[in-house]
């Protein structure tokens, strides 16, 4: 849903800057309100996975100290750029240069609603803490995080996201202005 009203809120935004544009002649364009085209790169990537935590306990006769959990559980990772890296400038001669960093991790969860028990197998006169089931979850997002940060593919899109949506809206402003611009792109580490 906050997806749908940031959407919601930079299509009414761009609406209002087409129809003031034809209100005065400006010879500078506005890039000032990129931070919400940029946020809405952003990608919420889903991921069902299990996830376990194992402690050994001893094996004598009587099992002690053994505990073993398995939850299958759903999360999201949401990529995207650090908003705050981004810079748009307007040069000379119709030109604007775009500055942007990676795409990287933004955040990540596991969704509570999205969590179910598999296993909960423990020994005797041992009981699988909350500590126990944290450490899992926390596990579980560790991994998400982490097969989010190799797959190429996924960023490689995800960068080109990001650059697709300030191109156009660039464009946008330049076209409200009466202005046809070339832009540089500057990608920053």
């Amino acid at each position: 849903m906050g997806r749908l009203k940031r959407i919601s809120y930079v299509i009414t935004m761009m609406l209002i800057t087409f129809l003031l544009a034809g209100c005065g002649n400006q010879q500078k364009a506005d890039f000032s309100k990129f931070s919400k085209i940029a946020e809405l790169s952003t990608y919420d990537c889903y991921y069902h996975n299990v996830a376990s935590f194992e402690e050994k306990g001893n094996q004598f006769v009587i099992k002690y100290g053994n505990k073993k959990v398995w939850i299958e559980y759903t999360g999201v990772v949401t990529i995207g750029v650090d908003v705050a890296k981004v810079k748009i400038v307007e040069k000379d001669n119709n030109i604007v240069e775009i500055t942007i960093p990676p795409i990287k991790i933004l955040s990540s969860k596991v969704e509570k609603d999205g969590i179910e028990r598999i296993l909960l197998e423990n020994g005797n006169f041992t009981a699988i803490t909350t500590e126990d089931k944290v450490a899992a979850i926390a596990d579980a997002q560790k991994n998400m995080e982490e097969a989010a940060a190799k797959d190429h593919a996924l960023l490689a899109q995800g960068q080109e996201r990001v650059k697709y949506l300030l191109e156009n809206f660039v464009t946008t402003v330049g076209k409200q202005i009466g202005k046809n611009y070339k832009l540089e792109w500057i990608e920053i580490e």
